[in-house]
């Protein structure tokens, strides 16, 4: 068929399912579009044939692919009267648009991706009205999609296809966040700039920050659909795993961690906090920030105190939060705990921290140092993780319409979000000499005392959040504390204190964390 008409006829599936034919013909058109998608995504992985290096897609074929990219193509109406050559076109899209379509599903090769995706954003910025300069539905029939993803949104904003492609490919969306377009030697090429920037703000005329403005691509706030796919698509980039996958944190590279370093400084600056509140212009990133901060929290808790050297292990390159600022870090922190699922991530994977944190300390605390003060000195940084996690908390419930169903969306995720504090365990305490063995037994204990003091009546949280702000963070540190004096036990007793003088250690945990942390 050759790149234009296989965008074409991808398109028009779309079109002619959508539009006619009922659900039998949609179930069948969106087979054919999503076998379509992997064969071009298997396409351009080299390797097979008798020597195993074979060249499927050379470069001659992506460059008519980028040609046909910023073509128009022209689709009919399936129910016009008019038929074949003759038929007058009633939509018409260019190729990018179909192309991105495509890009939603299948492994593709990194090189190819983001190729073909800083073409896709250089083109755009080369449009006179930008992001809104892609065609949208047209004719009789505009309530066609080209897209037939039944939660994918309708297809005609390409960077929606882009983002959810980056998000299956890790490799790939962090070369593409860590790149940029423009900058040619064309009078009318854009100038360069970092695809970061274009998409999470770029500095305007004014001084102000500007990030790309998401067109609705079908439905009532539609626009949430393209920035949740940016925030699957940064998330995939800095973690170099694809979002909700069943695998626990893996070691950062030097470029994924460099790129949560920019993520966390941009989206926690004091500029940026109305854009990340609920109902701002990018309050869709809230539930993957949570989950690039889970995956990050050794890197968090090093930073949000003065943790001493060592205490926590480094996990894969060190994404250097310190020199972000604690400011911005805990406005991180705070923004992405609006989103319930985001809270919960950063609930879980602190409090698994915490428990190697308290362990390591009271295992071997330093010369001149109680036990009490190791232990304390571990569970500090998680406290303080907390307790900028429960003013997000509760920013959440008060900006809700529902507030008492947000409350119970807290409750909700929490449970949903449980299996992170194994990963988070398992990745340290797992790798002591007593083993994964006892790494479970601390697991469950630190579900349950977080399950214990964390799942609260939605009513009452609420009515509490809304009369009385103040008591609700008092009670939510005396959660924490409560909590981590469970875990200095548990974990105490896994590092050989025992007795009297465990009761001591905890004791002292549950005080320094209720007073929030005095100088002694």
């Amino acid at each position: 068929m050759g790149a234009k008409n296989a965008l074409r006829l991808h398109a028009q599936l779309g079109i002619d399912a959508s539009t006619d034919g009922g659900d039998k013909r949609l179930k069948l058109s969106r087979s054919i579009q999503n076998s379509m998608d992997k064969s071009l995504a298997l396409a351009t992985q080299d390797g097979g044939g008798k020597s195993g290096d074979a060249k499927h897609l050379g470069s001659d074929w992506r460059d008519e692919l980028k040609k046909a990219g910023k073509e128009p193509i022209h689709l009919h109406d399936p129910q016009s009267p008019m038929r074949g050559k003759n038929a007058m076109p009633e939509q018409t899209v260019l190729g990018y648009q179909a192309l991105s379509n495509m890009l939603r599903h299948g492994k593709y090769d990194k090189d190819f991706l983001t190729e073909i995706g800083n073409d896709m954003v250089e083109t755009e910025r080369g449009m006179d009205r930008g992001s809104g300069g892609w065609p949208g539905p047209q004719g009789p029939r505009r309530e066609a999609d080209m897209n037939l993803d039944p939660k994918g949104g309708r297809g005609f904003d390409p960077m929606v296809g882009l983002m959810k492609g980056l998000s299956n490919n890790p490799d790939a969306a962090t070369d593409f966040f860590n790149g940029n377009t423009g900058g040619g030697s064309e009078d009318d090429a854009p100038k360069k700039m970092s695809n970061f920037d274009y998409f999470l703000g770029r500095r305007q005329e004014d001084g102000g920050l500007q990030p790309r403005d998401w067109p609705a691509d079908g439905g009532e706030k539609a626009d949430a659909l393209g920035k949740d796919a940016m925030g699957s698509a940064l998330e995939a980039a800095t973690t170099g795993r694809t979002p909700g996958d069943s695998d626990g944190p893996s070691k950062h590279s030097a470029e994924q961690a460099d790129l949560f370093h920019k993520t966390v400084r941009r989206l926690g600056d004091s500029e940026m906090e109305p854009w990340m509140r609920h109902g701002g212009k990018l309050a869709p990133l809230q539930s993957h920030m949570g989950d690039m901060a889970a995956d990050y929290m050794r890197d968090i808790q090093r930073a949000i105190t003065d943790t001493p050297p060592g205490l926590l292990a480094e996990y894969g390159e060190d994404a250097q939060l310190s020199e972000v600022g604690k400011d911005r870090l805990g406005r991180f922190v705070r923004n992405a705990s609006q989103d319930p699922d985001g809270y919960a991530s950063i609930m879980h994977s602190s409090h698994g921290i915490s428990a190697e944190l308290m362990r390591e300390a009271m295992h071997d605390p330093p010369e001149g140092h109680s036990l009490s003060e190791a232990a304390s000195m571990g569970a500090q940084p998680g406290a303080h993780v907390a307790a900028q996690a429960a003013e997000g908390r509760a920013d959440g419930i008060e900006a809700a319409e529902d507030k008492v169903g947000a409350a119970e969306r807290y409750n909700e995720s929490l449970e949903k979000k449980q299996e992170l504090v194994g990963q988070i365990v398992d990745m340290g305490l797992g790798k002591l000499p007593y083993g994964s063995d006892a790494a479970s037994q601390v697991a469950g204990a630190v579900q349950e005392a977080v399950f214990g003091h964390y799942q609260k009546d939605p009513e009452e949280i609420a009515l509490q959040v809304e009369e009385g702000r103040r008591d609700f963070l008092t009670n939510e540190r005396r959660s924490e504390a409560e909590t981590m004096k469970e875990i200095a036990k548990t974990v105490g007793g896994r590092a050989g204190v025992e007795g009297e003088s465990l009761d001591w250690v905890a004791s002292s945990v549950y005080r320094d964390v209720d007073n929030g942390f005095p100088q002694k």
